[in-house]
């Protein structure tokens, strides 16, 4: 992620940070998604969270040329969040940072063959504080 500064000051952002699970055209590709991903109550009926997707996320900030690791954790992953017939969010954590110049890399801990044939993107999003 590349931020733009404001000025000579930083800038907090809040942002969020999701895996994007795509459903394919497979007859009940989705059903199977959210059996193993878990439902939740507003996505149907409640399928009790027995998978936790363990992630590695790792951000490491650029200041005149030197890099320095701001974030280095593991996240289990429970559960979606959201949901629509062209993909399914799982949260994986929201965060304050300051514009500047960032790599953020995402690694998987353990594989899942129940996702073998589902294509899995990486979204970022812009928190928009409320207006007063």
């Amino acid at each position: 992620m590349s931020a733009v500064m404001n000025g000579n000051r930083n800038v907090e952002q809040n942002i969020g940070l999701r895996p994007l699970f795509l459903p394919n055209n497979q007859p009940g590709h989705l059903d199977r998604l959210l059996d193993f991903l878990g439902r939740s109550k507003k996505i149907g009926v409640l399928v009790p969270l027995s998978i936790s997707v363990p992630l590695k996320l790792r951000i490491i900030k650029y200041t005149n040329f030197k890099e320095s690791v701001i974030l280095d954790k593991v996240y289990a992953t429970n559960g979606i969040v959201s949901s629509g017939s062209t993909e399914l969010n799982q949260l994986i954590d929201d965060l304050i940072i300051k514009s500047e110049k960032y790599r953020i890399r995402l690694e998987t801990i353990e594989a899942f063959p129940q996702l073998s044939d589902t294509k899995v993107e990486f979204g970022m999003y812009y928190i928009r504080p409320p207006i007063m």
